[in-house]
């Protein structure tokens, strides 16, 4: 076999024909489809059906590969695409589309070289067929779709004759009850005026006696009420002032409770942080005494150990000075720090005195002078800055002042 009739029967052209067959087969095998859409399947099948028959008929070396390739591209390709959107969508578009590109290629198709058979007439013959075989499939639906309808129609009118001939017959029967309904309300309306009349004029006398009777009852009560009014008036305020009184006495001995127990709190605060700085007094006053002591210990290491050569070294007295100066800088610092909290515990521990001492004191004096030495006292020790006292500086003593004012 030459290789002409290689490439030709080799080419993808004839598994793509196949293809798209078999997607015709499987599209017309459905159920419901519409006429229009079984109409342009059996047109694209017939000239599918005509190019497979071109192509089993023809000389394959007359084929050049050319015409093949624009055949598989540009019609197979696309007709397999808009058949697969069809199967997903069933929209006509797709099978309108399908017709359009076979039939821009119907040229190419008949001028493939293919002598005349008598098969072209048989293939006439067949569209014939599959013509009246679709017009007697649409006659046949259009048949049993028209009975259906008509049956319906017939079924609608005889209901509809007999929802009317009910609707008639409640309508009139519902006439007959309102016109007796109407007839029983007029009569029982009457009678209920009748005896509407009498009873509000019945109840009208009733209320009236009724208001008479209470009115002088209410003013009897009032009366009483008045007398009795009084009377627990003048023994309520006699047992309001003895409440009075006993409540100021309580007041005045819960502010001296509260005020004892505000200041054994703040006594108490004071003296937690005056040992707090004692600890910090302590802790860095050793550290002094440690820096000093390692100080005292490098001087003797270099006057009593290391040698004193003739030549003069001033990198390692630079070392030795620097290490020197570093001990008594941090000797220095720490001297420093143990000074602070030795101040501030002496501070802190001379206002836990300065407020144990207060309390019995503030006992001894009246309500209003207490009050008074009270708000000086907030003056004196709340809401005044840290400031550190210079080693001269006298500092106030707030008592003494207050105690100055007292007297």
């Amino acid at each position: 076999m030459s290789r002409f009739v290689d490439r030709f029967e080799s080419h993808q052209i004839h598994d793509s024909l196949n293809t798209i067959d078999s997607i015709i087969n499987e599209l017309l095998e459905r159920e419901n489809m519409q006429p229009d859409a079984l109409l342009e399947l059996e047109q694209a099948r017939h000239v599918l059906n005509y190019l497979k028959l071109m192509l089993d008929n023809c000389d394959p070396t007359l084929i050049p590969p050319t015409v093949l390739n624009n055949l598989n591209d540009n019609m197979a390709k696309r007709i397999i695409s808009e058949l697969t959107n069809f199967r997903s969508t069933n929209n006509n578009v797709y099978l309108v589309n399908v017709n359009n590109h076979l039939d821009s290629h119907i040229p190419t198709i008949s001028n493939l070289v293919v002598p005349h058979l008598p098969t072209d007439i048989d293939g006439i013959k067949q569209s014939i067929v599959t013509f009246k075989r679709l017009a007697s499939r649409s006659i046949r639906e259009t048949e049993s779709e028209f009975k259906r309808v008509e049956s319906i129609k017939n079924e609608l009118e005889q209901g509809f004759s007999q929802i009317s001939t009910t609707v008639e017959d409640q309508r009139s029967r519902l006439e007959a009850i309102l016109e007796d309904f109407q007839q029983d309300f007029s009569d029982a309306q009457k009678s209920r005026d009748e005896d509407y009349d009498k009873r509000t004029k019945e109840i009208s006398i009733l209320f009236d006696n009724l208001i008479n009777q209470k009115v002088n009852d209410a003013e009897v009560v009032i009366k009483e009420i008045e007398g009795r009014g009084q009377e627990l008036e003048e023994y309520f305020s006699v047992q309001v002032s003895e409440y009075i009184s006993k409540l100021d006495d309580y007041k005045s001995q819960a502010e001296r409770i509260m005020n004892a127990i505000s200041n054994t709190s703040m006594v108490g605060r004071y003296q937690e942080v005056a040992n707090q700085e004692k600890d910090s007094f302590e802790f860095w006053r050793r550290f002094t005494t440690g820096s000093m002591i390692a100080l005292c210990f490098f001087a003797l290491i270099n006057f009593f150990f290391l040698p004193i050569g003739t030549e003069v070294i001033w990198a390692d007295i630079g070392k030795r000075l620097f290490v020197a100066a570093t001990l008594a800088t941090l000797a220095g610092f720490a001297s420093r720090q143990a000074k602070i909290h030795l101040e501030a515990s002496r501070k802190y521990r001379k206002i836990e005195l300065e407020l144990t001492s207060l309390n019995p004191y503030l006992l001894e004096l009246e309500d209003d002078k207490r009050k008074e030495i009270l708000a000086e006292m907030v003056g004196k020790f709340f809401g005044k800055d840290e400031v550190e006292n210079p080693p001269n500086d006298t500092r106030e003593n707030p008592l003494h002042d207050l105690q100055n004012k007292t007297d």
